[in-house]
């Protein structure tokens, strides 16, 4: 007979498994751990979205983020707002490849708020159950889904903290579930909006940036987070141009550094403090379908923006 506790751990058995040698185990080494519950979140124009599709390619490939190395894997990305035609152009503006070993869902018909009952009588989440097969059978490791609000059924839920609880609670034990049964640290990113007023001050006020309780909605969202990525938007004083500032909030680490993330010609790229220039890597790709003067003056007003943020130190 099956028993609630047959799979009892010890402390020593967790601490000492070679299932977690080395300690943490990183989807992005330092920001972003294996098996994690996040939220990528701002305002309107923050480049959220950029950045979820940009870690999206940089794990599917297995090339860095960030400038930080990641762990190759399978990712599903379910995007209820871009249509296939904005994907697509999307993904040919891109300077990475577009790999098979990412998929992306889109038409808006997967939801996180559907329930049936079987004919015992026990409710299940039609969505996350088909998820969950899903993940078995293409071996993902990273589920994006972008955007919250539009993954909701029932409108009103967003706002509500009880029905809200039950949808994240239903990711968790998704998530729960791949990791007992199936041994599968899956990694749940969801893209939410931040408040209209917190992406006005960001915008008016240089040293405001956008925290995790600013996510429109119920509490129960901000409260759920393992790891948070957040977007705070600005405006280049001397160039005109948006940039967004990456703040990283998490549970069981802790990481201070603040990252530029902008465009660089057509290439969607961060700056981070220490850093006195833009990816030379990016930079020289760039150059193949931007003229040099272009590129050039868009590296150079990314760079005077960060200094004048005060996240690039000045090498003697």
């Amino acid at each position: 007979m099956t028993s609630l506790f047959d799979k009892v751990s010890t402390a020593k058995e967790l601490k000492e498994s070679e299932d977690f040698s080395g300690g943490l185990l990183w989807n992005v080494q330092d920001i972003l751990p294996k098996g994690s519950l996040g939220l990528i979140t701002g305002s309107e124009k923050s480049m959220k979205s950029s950045l979820a599709q940009d870690l999206a390619q940089a794990m599917a490939l297995g090339e860095p983020f960030a400038g930080r190395e990641t762990t190759k894997t399978n990712v599903l990305f379910i995007q209820n707002e871009n249509s296939r035609l904005t994907e697509h152009q999307r993904l040919k503006g891109s300077r990475r490849d577009s790999p098979d070993n990412l998929y992306f869902l889109h038409g808006g018909a997967f939801k996180l708020d559907t329930w049936k009952y079987d004919s015992q009588g026990k409710k299940h989440n039609v969505g996350l159950r088909e998820l969950y097969s899903f993940i078995l059978e293409k071996d993902i490791g990273l589920v994006i889904l972008d955007p919250l609000k539009d993954l909701l059924e029932d409108n009103e839920i967003i706002n509500a903290n009880q029905p809200m609880a039950e949808v994240l609670r239903g990711i968790t034990s998704l998530r729960n579930t791949l990791d007992m049964k199936h041994d599968k640290y899956v990694t749940f990113m969801i893209v939410a909006h931040a408040r209209k007023q917190a992406g006005e001050q960001s915008l008016t006020e240089r040293d405001f940036r956008i925290i995790p309780s600013h996510i429109l909605g119920a509490t129960t969202i901000p409260a759920w987070y393992e790891v948070a990525f957040t977007m705070s938007p600005k405006i280049n004083s001397k160039t005109k141009n948006g940039y967004s500032v990456m703040k990283v909030f998490a549970r069981n680490f802790a990481f201070n550094n603040e990252i530029l993330w902008g465009y660089v010609g057509s290439t969607f790229t961060s700056i981070e403090q220490d850093k006195k220039e833009p990816d030379s890597e990016l930079v020289e790709k760039v150059k193949q379908e931007t003229p040099i003067e272009t590129t050039k003056e868009s590296a150079l007003a990314f760079l005077d923006l960060a200094k004048g943020q005060g996240k690039v130190i000045e090498n003697d």
